[in-house]
């Protein structure tokens, strides 16, 4: 279980070093579920990675690892939304310790947020739905992102900052 856990840490450095651009955002923090429709109700705690691309039409990803008390999930998601609400869908896999079987399923999100946000689950794994409403915290962490901010709200000849200027 070490081993995955270590490869999963790996991917998401590499995958920040390698992939991240001026024209995306990478987003990492943790998050917190209430688990409803199992044998109980289980709150899990985990963490995400996710990124935007902010250069067209606004979609990302996002993969994470969640802990619940016998159970860890790890899930890949394609979502898109207008940054402060949106949708995500993709598999799941669920590895229950208790008795060393991997499962499989899709999950589903809906959310809002500002880095502080709310979402909500339904995660179908075998023949079990859970509906999942949650809080996360996530801020970016790529250089891009805060290379952007910086020049943004540099304030030009006038006195104007350009990070809000709209027209």
């Amino acid at each position: 279980m070490k081993k995955i856990v270590v490869i999963c840490i790996l991917f998401v450095i590499f995958s920040i070093k390698i992939f991240a651009q001026p024209t995306s955002v990478w987003l990492v923090g943790p998050m917190l579920h209430i688990n409803f429709g199992g044998e109980k109700v289980r709150v899990s705690g985990g963490i995400e990675v996710s990124r935007w691309n902010t250069s067209h039409f606004p979609y990302g990803y996002d993969f994470g690892v969640e802990k619940e008390k016998q159970k860890i999930r790890f899930y890949f998601e394609g979502q898109t939304g207008v940054f402060l609400a949106g949708l995500s869908l993709g598999p799941v896999l669920e590895y229950r310790t208790d008795e060393s079987k991997l499962y499989a399923g899709m999950q589903g999100s809906v959310w809002a947020n500002y880095v502080l946000g709310l979402d909500f689950r339904l995660r179908r794994i075998g023949h079990t739905t859970i509906k999942s409403p949650g809080v996360y915290f996530k801020v970016p962490v790529n250089k891009a992102f805060y290379d952007w901010v910086d020049e943004s709200s540099k304030e030009d000849s006038d006195g104007n900052s350009h990070l809000f200027d709209w027209d």
